[in-house]
C-alpha cells in the first residue's frame, strides 16, 4: 500500500453513505467524513462513541440522522436521566448523553462495559435494577469541552472521536458552502453521479 496515496475515506467509506451524511448536515471536509465513518463503526458490538464536539457539528449531524427515530437527548444534570436511559434501553431507542464533563456517573458502568446477560431466554442488563436489553438500543456521548482529559476508566470503554473544527476543515466547509450557494446545479449533478456510482457498486456485489 502506498501510504502517501492512502485515503481513509476511500478505503473505509461509501460514497452513498457520505452523501446521506452530508444531506443530514455533516460538513463536507474529509475530517468530518472520517469521524462519521468511525462513529458509524463504533456501535455494537464495539464501544460506544464519545464525540469531542465543542462546535456542536457532530451533535447536529446525529440529530438529523436520527430525526425519524425515537431520539432522546439526556444530560447527567437531568433529575431522572438514568431512568430515561433505562427506558431507552428497554424500548430500543437512540440516546445522546450530551454535555458530559471529564467523568461519568459510575451507574453507567454496566452500559459502558456492555455487561449484558441472559435470563430466562431474555437479554438483560443490571442498571439500577435488572432490565430487559433491546439490541436496537444505541448510545452516543458528547462533550463540548475542547480538550478533555479522560482517565482510563472512561477512555478505555468508549471510542473517542474528535469533531473539533480544524483550519483545513473550516476552509473546506466554507468552500462547500460557496459551491452550494453559487453552483447548486453542479453540486446536485455531483451528488447524482455519486449516487449512480454507489448504486452500480452495490449491484455488482
Amino acid at each position: 500500500i502506498d501510504i502517501k496515496s492512502f485515503s481513509f475515506v476511500d478505503s473505509m467509506g461509501d460514497p452513498m453513505d457520505t452523501l446521506t451524511w452530508q444531506i443530514a448536515s455533516l460538513p463536507t471536509d474529509d475530517t468530518s467524513t472520517e469521524n462519521a465513518i468511525i462513529v458509524s463503526n463504533s456501535l455494537p458490538p464495539r464501544r460506544w462513541p464519545l464525540l469531542i464536539d465543542p462546535q456542536g457539528q457532530g451533535v447536529k449531524w446525529l440529530s438529523q440522522m436520527h430525526k425519524k427515530d425515537a431520539f432522546v437527548i439526556v444530560r447527567m444534570t437531568d433529575k431522572a436521566y438514568l431512568h430515561q436511559i433505562e427506558q431507552a434501553i428497554q424500548f430500543g431507542r437512540v440516546v445522546l448523553l450530551a454535555d458530559i464533563g471529564e467523568a461519568l456517573d459510575p451507574a453507567l458502568e454496566p452500559l459502558l462495559s456492555r455487561q449484558i446477560f441472559t435470563e430466562d431466554g431474555d437479554s438483560k442488563i443490571q442498571m439500577s435494577r435488572p432490565i430487559n436489553y433491546n439490541h436496537s438500543f444505541r448510545l452516543y456521548i458528547s462533550t463540548k469541552m475542547a480538550n478533555p482529559h479522560y482517565l482510563p476508566d472512561v477512555s478505555t470503554k468508549v471510542t473517542l472521536v474528535n469533531f473539533t473544527v480544524t483550519m483545513d476543515g473550516l476552509e473546506n466547509q466554507m468552500l462547500g458552502e460557496v459551491v452550494s450557494i453559487e453552483k447548486r446545479s453542479l453540486e446536485e449533478e455531483s451528488n447524482a453521479t455519486i449516487k449512480s456510482i454507489s448504486d452500480g457498486q452495490k449491484n455488482l456485489k
